[in-house]
């Protein structure tokens, strides 16, 4: 059984890579039943069963070597340890071979999809930095425009004020209208609107934690500007809200170190909401949506650099609670592109903050738009000066400023001793991963979203 899993898995891969076709047809009428069954059976348990098999398997696995250690000191406990092992090895490799399997069905056949990009019929083109700098600048116009809309006046880090008028901000104002403009239309086979166009590595696809590339701030008086206190508890209460209890629509909450907080809306909620509402636009994302599972033991996943993974064996979109609050919103909605088949990184980035950009909750606005100005930040810092990617930084709201600076202190203490060995080993097993399954940059196809950004806001492009 274990042998005819194995050369299927390897057959249906072939297939996939190799047979024009396969993939995409493979994506659109059979996987859709996997998530559509299983998927659905799953999502109401309030816990992750993908963690909670991992769990069991470790306890599988330490209690089968404590009894192999004990074993070996008795009299007879050889022979004892010899025919279980006989009975158990044929057993292990039979579960080995269906997680292959299932693996396959799950992540490996979609690599061979179409590319989403391709599907709603966006080019990319080579940009230059002063097109990557006005991509950076719309997307700090759209953080000021849902920071204003919660009713914040702009200033510093340590001074955010509701201004008296809160009630009655507007939902956008003249610069997030101005970056609606320069949004193209893609194809999307029904009607197009602003609004809604708007790393235990081989375990299934999964977003990995990195801090903002370079330094936040070499200035002084941008360093003052910002404050780098604790992370909030805000990200322990994403995962244990009730759906019941909170508003939908919730205007942005600030902790006094100036970072988002999620306790007054049910993220997991808005999050399914947000997918909901960008498949009604693009049919491949359309249909139904697990609930997302936060994960008991995130430290665990942080010490592994993961901020989220896809189970391929559940149909589960896991995300870390543990991490900076701004982070989980995008996380979750990445993890659900996920479950609709889009394993390639850079597109299941694209895909969360198209969701964001739609979504009805200032959160999830707020989320999008900042996870992509640290993609756009981590390029611009790469391709320009010192002095011109400062200067871009003095313009990033103080709010947006205090959350990557908590991100970036968050993700430093698994840098250091045995935590930076393994989060350094998990991260090279990752990219190892991303190149096996087609991905021929790497772990940088994290940051290729970049390129799909310019594209959608038709930077750098002649036309499309």
């Amino acid at each position: 059984m274990a042998g005819a899993f194995f050369v299927l898995s390897l057959l249906l891969i072939f297939l996939g890579r190799h047979v024009d076709g396969f993939g995409p047809a493979y994506n659109r009428y059979v996987y859709p039943l996997l998530p559509g069954t299983l998927g659905r059976i799953l999502s109401p348990l309030p816990f992750s069963l993908f963690e909670a098999l991992i769990c069991l398997a470790i306890l599988l696995t330490g209690g089968f070597l404590l009894f192999a250690v004990f074993a070996l000191w008795r009299r007879g406990g050889r022979r004892i340890l010899l025919r279980i092992t006989g009975r158990a090895v044929p057993v292990v490799l039979c579960v080995i071979s269906a997680m292959f399997l299932t693996q396959t069905l799950t992540c490996f056949l979609n690599y061979g999809r179409m590319d989403f990009s391709e599907e709603i019929g966006l080019a990319v083109y080579p940009a230059s930095d002063e097109e990557l700098k006005e991509l950076c600048g719309l997307l700090i116009d759209d953080l000021y425009a849902v920071i204003e809309e919660s009713g914040y006046e702009r200033g510093s880090a340590g001074q955010l004020a509701q201004s008296e008028s809160a009630q009655d901000a507007p939902g956008s104002d003249e610069s997030s209208a101005s970056l609606r403009d320069k949004m193209i239309h893609p194809k999307t086979g029904g009607a197009t609107s602003a609004q809604s166009g708007s790393n235990a590595v081989s375990a299934g696809s999964l977003s990995t934690g990195s801090a903002l590339a370079g330094s936040l701030s070499t200035d002084s008086a941008l360093a003052n500007s910002v404050s780098a206190g604790s992370v909030s508890s805000g990200s322990a209460l994403a995962g244990s809200i009730s759906a019941n209890s909170l508003p939908a629509g919730a205007p942005l909450h600030f902790s006094q170190d100036g970072t988002l907080l999620l306790d007054n809306i049910d993220v997991r909620r808005e999050a399914r909401a947000a997918m909901e509402k960008l498949g009604a636009t693009y049919p491949s994302l359309s249909g139904f949506y697990p609930n997302p599972k936060p994960i008991f033991f995130s430290r665990a996943m942080s010490t592994v650099s993961l901020t989220g993974i896809f189970s391929p064996y559940t149909t589960e979109a896991n995300y870390n609670r543990d991490v900076t609050p701004y982070v989980i919103p995008y996380t979750i909605c990445h993890e659900l592109a996920h479950v609709k088949g889009f394993i390639k990184e850079n597109e299941a980035g694209f895909i969360s903050y198209l969701a964001c950009l739609g979504a009805d909750s200032p959160q999830l606005r707020y989320s999008g738009a900042l996870n992509a100005l640290s993609y756009s930040l981590n390029a611009l810092y790469q391709n320009v000066t010192p002095e011109e990617y400062q200067a871009v930084l003095r313009t990033v709201p103080a709010q947006a400023l205090a959350d990557l600076q908590a991100n970036q202190t968050y993700w430093q203490q698994f840098r250091k001793g045995v935590r930076g060995a393994i989060s350094q080993t998990a991260r090279a097993a990752n990219d190892s991963y991303l190149r096996a399954n087609a991905q021929s940059d790497g772990a940088k196809s994290y940051g290729r979203m970049v390129d799909l950004l310019l594209a959608y806001y038709k930077i750098g492009a002649e036309g499309i």
